[in-house]
């Protein structure tokens, strides 16, 4: 807005509802002149539901007072002495009566550390409505809002927003001149040593010093900055003076990064420090980064804050899967107002500005309600001006690792790895080529055996399963969505720690698997610690083979057929299950593993704090309700652990990160191969008591058998091993195993994750389509009904939106951050994970709202092998839609007329590899590392880019303005590219070319 809009009438308005105008302050400039400001301070009380505020039963530490504090500006005090921690993070009733050890060990109470919320509103991409600040100082939170001139100074400077802000909490600055002291020679004595001379007056020094300090030492030589050997006037020698532990709590950090000048130097750098993180557009440092801040209220130039600065992101601690501030707001009890009930309805947010000036109070109101819903969320996870770690599942994950080490009584962290997972940060350790988790990290396997069974562990881990059964319209009739309770803890219980002294107990190599390898302590396992590398062959009327065809980047569309002549890499749970079902499994190499045992007894290393955790949760339910942020947090929290378990296990991993805390590949391996054996247990006997299993997705399924029924089903042991670790968790006699997540009864299943009903309590998955009408939910019956329609009415792909974002490499570069909407195109024709079945294809009607829609159904068996598959998937990319009955039989028709060496081809490319092999010729060319003769002629680019997209040979991709931008990031540019990696694309569009006019 510009300056003549904020004048007394805007003032007035905000002053009526409590908002005070303070002072910008002046630093070689008045800052009066490019902004103002205004600040608020109201007691968090106000904030609440009176029905959860409570006084403390434990006073806080830090000053209680009935009036919100008041800054003395001439003290140098301030209200520094107010920032000690709370002995609880806020006065809640009774949230703290609860026993809740883990979350009290996640927090750091040892430290102050001032927390000052901080964010942004935007006007359009290049114009900021204003910077909002919040903190909390003892039972008091103050809001300040810099509202920015706009035809004067469009964004405000980094070292002007945080220095204003700590002026106006009024904690303890340091003054240069007390800070330093000066070091000059200005005579030398009777033979010649200098005489060294030593003021706080940085003047007095610089005009008086005649001598030269070289190398920190005094010396007799005039000085002459002019000469090649480094020459020093003056020396300065630091004293002590305050540092103040500072984090910036933000959303979306790279855009308020964005939205700052930096003009100081150590500012510039400080986009720069290798401990400033980007994930997606949010900013977060690894470590705290030494930096100052200067003052504005104080006169003088020579007034500054030292700081440990922190940056910290509120989504990296969400554990609801929504980020609006109404969620995190309510789940803490917070009075909002519901801003859709204006005049501006659902579109409040984009239109702020007119909300501005139609009402700066209600403007103020909101932003209030935006920044105290993160920051009051994050005081109460982990306290008032507390530190708080890079993000919820770092803090989680390093609790988890100290319960461990407690389970294997580890005295070191190097005893805990080698103990742990067989690994070692030792550079004199004995390794197998590739036999760590990931090529980015230096753990390093202890011996050659570890290394051996840490290998074959990381080859033979997989994802969880994911599958369409059935494509139909599955109306009339009940059909349940099935989720496997707390799927993976409940696995995490039941897998041992490996005996790294010792960890095979036998080596099997080139030889016919048998029951009898799974024998332990005497008795048949499905969890048996076996990992191998096998062939094998199902009977041909098996109907789920459960083990996949080896081809680690194929993740997207892995193939699980009835024969693998190849070598797969699989582990035990999945193995004992395909014998089962009667396969003949030949192992080329493979290796049982001993467990871990104390005084005779197996030892579980997560099943304690696995349980520590869903006790919690029930004991948050109780107290607060089910859907209290407690409740929603442990469930977050333990769920999540898993995915720490696995992190960068996979070999080919291609994200910079290493390994967690509690990374162990036996441990991930074996608890994914659980789940999926599982649910492929479940698809076993259902369909042989006469029902049908449809879909599933990773823990769960959708089936038309009853929860009476189903809880019947033995699944070839692992029913017995599922309650036996619900029964550990959960302390209940007769624990609940599977839960109904949804029913229905006009169930329409098109793909993988694409299936919808229209009732409130159905399943919905649109498979990243978007939303219709985005302002309302997902789930609601408008939505699911337009959604319905797009895909029983689709002839190819349907269109979805999504935003793209300024890259951290470009912010680096000096571009202005940028939020913009591009277009995808989400094919629902069968994915092809399993062979549909031509003879079963027949036409299903449904009627809405007086229309009739026609849906193919089709069923599906398993592949033969993986060539079929390759087969099927190649036809499948020139059909787009596979809805009617007529479109299918064209599939088939193609499909039928498939030459056989086109079948027996290994060179089958999909899709997306077409994709990203056009892209990468294209960044290739940017780059240099080879020529395209049509771009590099004196055309526009809007005439390259339509002609690369001739050239295109992805059906479900379009290369666009935003795609050829993108081509020129560090990123891809710095991607390794030969020739021969895509030369397939590459000869499209180099050769036989005609060159424009």
């Amino acid at each position: 807005m510009n300056k003549e809009f904020f004048d007394e009438e805007f003032t007035d308005k905000l002053k009526k509802d409590g908002w005070e105008k303070v002072d910008a302050g002046k630093r070689f400039a008045d800052y009066n002149n490019y902004c103002t400001i205004f600040k608020k301070t109201q007691s968090i009380m106000h904030e609440f539901n009176s029905c959860i505020i409570d006084s403390p039963e434990t006073p806080v530490v830090s000053r209680v007072s009935e009036h919100p504090p008041i800054c003395d500006k001439k003290s140098e005090k301030g209200v520094v002495d107010s920032l000690i921690p709370s002995t609880t993070p806020l006065s809640y009733k009774n949230y703290f009566n609860a026993s809740f050890e883990f979350l009290n060990e996640m927090r750091v109470i040892s430290k102050a550390n001032i927390i000052i919320r901080c964010c942004c509103c935007w006007i359009s991409n290049n114009n900021i409505l204003s910077y909002n600040l919040s903190y909390i100082i003892d039972d008091f939170i103050t809001t300040i809002l810099i509202f920015p001139f706009n035809d004067i100074n469009k964004f405000l400077d980094f070292n002007f927003i945080i220095g204003i802000v700590l002026d106006i909490m009024n904690i303890k600055r340091n003054y240069s001149n007390e800070c330093f002291l000066y070091s000059y020679i200005n005579k030398l004595d009777v033979d010649g040593t200098p005489i060294v001379s030593i003021t706080n007056d940085y003047s007095v020094a610089i005009n008086n010093g005649l001598y030269a300090f070289i190398n920190n030492k005094p010396t007799s030589i005039i000085f002459n900055n002019s000469e090649n050997q480094k020459q020093y006037l003056i020396n300065i020698n630091k004293t002590k003076y305050t540092i103040h532990d500072v984090t910036i709590l933000t959303d979306m950090g790279l855009k308020l990064f964005s939205s700052m000048t930096y003009k100081s130097e150590k500012h510039k750098n400080f986009i720069f420090n290798k401990n400033l993180k980007c994930r997606e557009h949010s900013l977060y440092t690894c470590k705290p980064i030494r930096t100052l801040f200067s003052s504005y209220h104080k006169s003088g130039k020579n007034y500054f804050y030292c700081c440990n600065l922190s940056i910290r992101d509120i989504s990296a601690f969400n554990c609801f899967g929504n980020d609006s501030y109404l969620t995190l707001g309510k789940s803490i009890g917070m009075k909002l107002f519901d801003y859709s009930k204006t005049k501006f309805e659902s579109n409040f947010y984009k239109n702020l500005q007119s909300v501005i000036e139609f009402s700066p109070s209600m403007y103020a109101n909101f932003v209030c309600d935006y920044s105290h819903a993160g920051l009051l969320y994050m005081s109460i996870i982990y306290g008032v001006n507390h530190p708080i770690p890079a993000t919820l599942m770092k803090g989680a994950c390093a609790v988890a690792k100290n319960r461990i080490m407690n389970e294997l009584s580890c005295f070191s962290d190097d005893y805990y790895n080698f103990i742990y997972c067989g690994v070692s940060k030792s550079r004199n350790t004995t390794s197998v080529k590739g036999a760590y988790y990931d090529t980015k990290t230096t753990l390093k396997s202890i011996n050659h055996d570890c290394a051996t069974l840490n290998l074959l562990a990381a080859k033979s881990y997989r994802g969880g399963f994911n599958c369409c059964f059935s494509v139909d319209l599955h109306h009339n009739y009940q059909t349940f969505d099935y989720d496997l309770a707390s799927a993976y803890p409940t696995a995490m219980c039941l897998i041992p720690n490996i005996d790294w002294n010792n960890p095979i107990a036998e080596r099997i190599i080139n030889r016919k698997l048998t029951i009898n390898d799974f024998v332990v302590d005497g008795k048949i396992s499905p969890i048996a610690p076996i990992f191998a590398c096998v062939t094998y062959k199902f009977p041909a009327d098996c109907k789920f083979p459960n083990l996949q065809h080896h081809k680690q980047d194929d993740d997207e569309a892995p193939c699980y057929p009835l024969e693998e002549n190849t070598g797969v890499y699989c582990s035990g749970p999945e193995l004992y299950l395909a014998l089962q079902q009667g396969a003949e499994i030949h192992v080329i190499d493979g290796i049982v593993a001993n467990t871990l045992k104390t005084n005779g007894s197996v030892v579980y290393p997560y099943r304690n704090f696995v349980k520590e955790l869903v006790s919690a949760r029930c004991n948050a339910s109780e107290v607060y309700g089910k859907d209290s942020l407690f409740v929603k947090l442990f469930k977050y929290i333990t769920n999540t652990l898993y995915g720490k378990i696995s992190q960068s296990v996979k070999l080919n991993n291609t994200k910079k990160v290493g390994p967690s805390d509690i990374t162990c590949a036996t441990s991930a391996t074996m608890i994914t191969s659980f789940v999926r054996s599982v649910l492929f247990a479940a698809f076993i006997e259902i369909e042989k008591a006469g029902y049908t299993v449809y879909s599933c997705t990773t823990d769960g399924l959708i089936s038309d058998i009853s929860m009476t029924e189903f809880e019947k089903m033995e699944l070839f042991g692992f029913k017995d091993l599922l309650l036996k670790s619900r029964q550990i968790i959960t302390e209940e006699e007769d624990p609940e195993i599977w839960s109904i997540k949804h029913r229905q009864t006009d169930l329409y299943n098109i793909n993988t994750r694409a299936n919808v009903s229209l009732k409130p309590e159905g399943v919905i998955a649109k498979q990243s389509v978007s939303r219709k009408y985005a302002h309302l939910d997902k789930e609601d019956v408008i939505n699911r009904t337009a959604f319905f329609e797009s895909a029983a009415t689709r002839t190819g792909c349907l269109f979805s939106e999504y935003n793209t974002y300024t890259s951290f490499d470009d912010i680096k570069q000096g571009k202005q951050y940028f939020v913009e909407k591009e277009t995808k195109y989400v094919s629902l024709a069968y994915d092809m994970k399993r062979k549909p079945v031509e003879s079963t294809l027949k036409p299903c009607y449904s009627t809405i709202n007086g229309v009739t829609y026609e849906i193919a159904h089709i069923e599906t068996t398993p592949y033969k092998n993986n060539n079929e598959f390759l087969m099927y998937r190649k036809v499948r990319e020139n059909h787009k839609s596979l809805r009617t009955v007529s479109e299918w039989k064209d599939f088939f028709k193609e499909l039928n007329d498939t030459p056989d060496e086109v079948i027996n081809s290994e060179t089958t490319i999909s899709d997306n590899d077409l994709w990203k092999m056009l892209c990468l010729c294209i960044a290739g060319f940017k780059s240099g590392k080879w020529d395209i003769p049509y771009l590099n002629q004196e055309i526009s680019v809007a005439e390259k880019i339509a002609w690369i997209q001739s050239k295109n040979p992805s059906k479900t991709h379009d290369f666009t303005k935003k795609t050829w931008d993108r081509m020129s990031e560090k990123r891809y540019k710095d991607t390794p590219i030969t020739k021969e990696r895509v030369s397939y694309v590459l000869n499209m569009l180099t050769e036989n070319e005609s060159l424009p006019k």
